[in-house]
């Protein structure tokens, strides 16, 4: 199996539940399939050297195997105006390829199948939850630094959780689970209306010009990292 499969399965997946993947999803995508890689088998599927550079983790090499990709016609691409004020356009990719994709998919470990594909479904069309996580639940993105190359040693392998033995219920632990069964629906509305109130707290920072900039990554390609000092001169 190699990157080109993964490329195409990601794609396929999103495209099959209706999930757009501009260049920034898809390479950050990318980037979680090495990271759950390494989380369940302990190791990356690729040999990509990750940097904190465009917005989290980005190298020449993701950019490399998605243009092969659509050369070799494993994705389709499809070239789009940009609704902002640069020169330039986006792109949308997608795989229609169902055979091919479920062949890849028997091949990728179960419990990664799972993460990645949990993951696209979650993030798939919000790049600013998609961002949120890469920045703050990926251990290799954690107190990293503009420039650095990304640490994979520093994922904490996944434990899956042990199998209780379990013995046969009395009648009257059936009653008791039960009831307790029945009185979970209140408590699951009283969560419901805190994660509301949460959400109302949360909104706020994300202010107009924050969703502006989610938008503007999705409409544009990743930039490549530079070094330097800017000077800004103020009139």
């Amino acid at each position: 199996m190699t990157i080109q499969d993964i490329i195409k399965y990601i794609s396929w997946f999103a495209t099959k539940n209706d999930i757009a993947l501009t260049t920034n999803r898809l390479v950050k995508f990318m980037y979680l399939f090495d990271y759950f890689h390494a989380k369940v088998l302990g190791s990356k599927f690729t040999d990509f050297p990750w940097t904190f550079v465009y917005y989290g983790p980005y190298c020449r090499e993701a950019m490399s195997s998605i243009d092969n990709a659509v050369l070799a016609g494993g994705i389709c691409k499809s070239t789009h105006d940009s609704k902002f004020d640069i020169d330039k356009d986006f792109h949308l990719f997608k795989c229609r390829d169902h055979q091919d994709a479920e062949a890849i998919e028997e091949g990728i470990n179960f419990i990664v199948l799972s993460k990645i594909q949990w993951a696209i479904r979650q993030f798939g069309d919000d790049t600013a939850d998609l961002l949120d996580f890469v920045y703050f639940d990926t251990e290799p993105m954690k107190n990293a630094r503009k420039g650095d190359l990304l640490d994979f040693s520093l994922v904490e392998i996944f434990k899956p959780p042990k199998v209780a033995k379990r013995r046969p219920m009395s009648k009257e632990e059936i009653e008791k689970a039960k009831a307790l069964i029945s009185g979970m629906g209140s408590k699951y509305e009283d969560g419901a209306k805190r994660l509301a109130a949460e959400n109302e707290r949360i909104i706020k920072f994300k202010t107009e010009s924050y969703l502006k900039l989610v938008q503007f990554l999705d409409r544009s390609d990743p930039l490549p990292g530079f070094n330097g000092i800017a000077k800004i001169e103020m009139p």
